[in-house]
């Protein structure tokens, strides 16, 4: 298969990789899928960057939120600089994380909190 430029098979999520695929992958890469049944108010953490894919097995509702944690922000830019060579047109070319935003907000939000502090202690 002949990707085309800028273009990314884990980015577009445009392919599902079924039971004989997943058992290519591990035969040919060493790598292992890890299959997670989600129930009823349960919730499942993927760490940013991982490739996952979701299969439905009844109708549901998804519920997703991006974090952003101080120890994987190097992680989040690199995503963000892999978003940035698809192209114009790919669905993921914007900046979903917003990392420089969360960035500000936290410091502004942090800089505000010992501000507050200083000004309790006199």
């Amino acid at each position: 298969m002949e990707l085309e430029p800028y273009h990314d098979p884990i980015h577009d999520q445009q392919f599902y990789l079924d039971k004989n695929l997943r058992q290519r992958l591990a035969d040919e890469y060493g790598v292992y899928g890890y299959p997670i049944l989600q129930c009823v108010g349960d919730a499942v953490f993927i760490p940013a960057g991982a490739p996952h894919q979701v299969q439905n097995l009844n109708g549901c509702v998804k519920v997703a939120e991006d974090f952003v944690s101080p120890e994987h922000l190097h992680h989040c830019f690199n995503l963000t600089q892999e978003f940035r060579l698809l192209s114009n047109t790919h669905a993921n070319h914007e900046d979903k994380l917003q990392v420089k935003n969360i960035i500000y907000h936290a410091i502004k939000d942090a800089v505000a909190v010992l501000d507050q502090s200083e000004s309790i202690e006199k």
